[in-house]
């Protein structure tokens, strides 16, 4: 008979992973009717193919990812039954979708840094900057999946601490440095007409707000790993943040269909994808001359 597991594990391991579970569907579904929305509103027009097919392989790592996720709670429930020891130690399709949220943030940050530069009429420091620390997350992040993998047999989180830790701190970073910068960048466009301004103000706060959801997911995930190591939390708050990136995308490339009824005419590119237009404010930002190639 396979004995009982104390109610208390299964609560900060399992309990904490499937509700991680949940949150991350409900991301995941939100993620899905994101992309549907942008490409039945037929934004396919003012951004390029291989743009759109990158969306599309976005979403595809971002299935994967859900798939992995409940593979592994497959292993832990069904099985792995019984092993009270291994409920707190790792699993090959737990760490693998390391790499899978790797490449989408990596993928994501760059698009944002892209974009970024363009605003910036060129300038490369930061976006040079975002684009050198999430190639350095997503090393540390592949250095902690491949030492997992290839330990798996009695791999504990703990083992791969210093990883976490530089991992967590640098990608927290980034989100800083991106929310700052966008908000930044945004302000200096003002004009100081009203409805120009009105539109201004809201991508402000979307951009602020973007950055502190991610920054805040990623804080917890790590705030829980210090706290209470032997439980899952932390890993629960990892399966979501990485959703929040791709989601923070779809939601700035759909964000135009509620701003184009407001104003027209002149267009000025903001944000990752997104084109305001602003009616008859005079306004030049400089950007317009990368038009033609900014088509994200």
């Amino acid at each position: 008979m396979v004995p009982p597991i104390p109610t208390g594990t299964l609560g900060t391991t399992l309990g904490v992973t499937f509700a991680g579970l949940g949150v991350t569907l409900l991301v995941y579904g939100l993620n899905l009717g994101q992309l549907v929305v942008y490409f039945r509103a037929g934004y396919q027009g003012s951004s390029s193919r291989p743009f759109e097919k990158l969306l599309i392989v976005l979403w595809k790592v971002d299935s994967i990812h859900v798939a992995l996720i409940v593979s592994g709670l497959w292993i832990h429930v069904v099985t792995s039954r019984g092993d009270i020891r291994g409920l707190s130690r790792s699993n090959w399709p737990w760490i693998a979708q390391v790499y899978v949220t790797t490449v989408s943030n990596l993928v994501v940050h760059n698009i944002f840094a892209y974009r970024i530069w363009i605003m910036s009429r060129g300038g490369r420091l930061i976006p040079l900057s975002i684009a050198l620390l999430s190639l350095y997350v997503a090393a540390m992040s592949s250095i902690y999946a491949t030492r997992g993998i290839c330990n798996i047999s009695h791999v504990t989180y703990e083992n791969l601490e210093v990883y976490t830790y530089m991992g967590y701190g640098t990608e927290m970073l980034v989100d800083s440095v991106i929310a700052i910068a966008m908000t930044r960048l945004l302000i200096r466009f003002r004009t100081g007409t009203r409805r120009s301004d009105s539109i201004l103000q809201t991508f402000v706060m979307y951009s602020i707000n973007t950055g502190l959801l991610t920054t805040f997911c990623v804080a917890l995930s790590l705030v829980c790993y210090l706290v209470i190591p032997h439980s899952l939390a932390y890993l629960a708050f990892y399966f979501v943040f990485g959703k929040l990136y791709l989601n923070s995308l779809l939601g700035t490339l759909n964000a135009r269909s509620q701003l184009r009824p407001t104003a027209r005419r002149t267009s000025v590119w903001l944000t990752t994808g997104v084109v305001i237009q602003l009616q008859e404010t005079g306004l030049t930002t400089g950007c317009e001359r990368d038009s033609s190639s900014a088509y994200v």
